[in-house]
């Protein structure tokens, strides 16, 4: 719901991209007020997600978000586990 929103306000700024017309796009400020809620709740989630990951296997306390999200999405494709193996264990580069 909210990529669609967003998109559709993307593209009326676009058709007309004066700033006068954008702020006369009907209900701009609760939008872009939900929209912003919205994405601020699924960041929430999301963060909550990879804490009660890294809660399970404190390893994953000493790789980023961006590696732990590219850790868990490919978890059966174990060349991508490779590239992350001597962030997680001091030491070892390769199983």
């Amino acid at each position: 719901r909210v990529d669609t929103e967003f998109r559709s306000l993307l593209l009326s700024v676009a058709d007309n991209p004066r700033v006068l017309s954008i702020l006369r796009t009907p209900n701009l400020p609760e939008t872009l007020a939900t929209i912003q809620d919205q994405l601020e709740r699924c960041q929430k989630a999301l963060a909550d997600f990879l804490e009660d990951k890294r809660q399970r296997f404190p390893r994953f306390y000493f790789i980023g978000d961006d590696d732990l999200l590219e850790i868990l999405g490919q978890a059966k494709n174990p060349e991508v586990i490779q590239t992350h193996l001597k962030k997680l264990f001091a030491g070892i580069h390769k199983v």
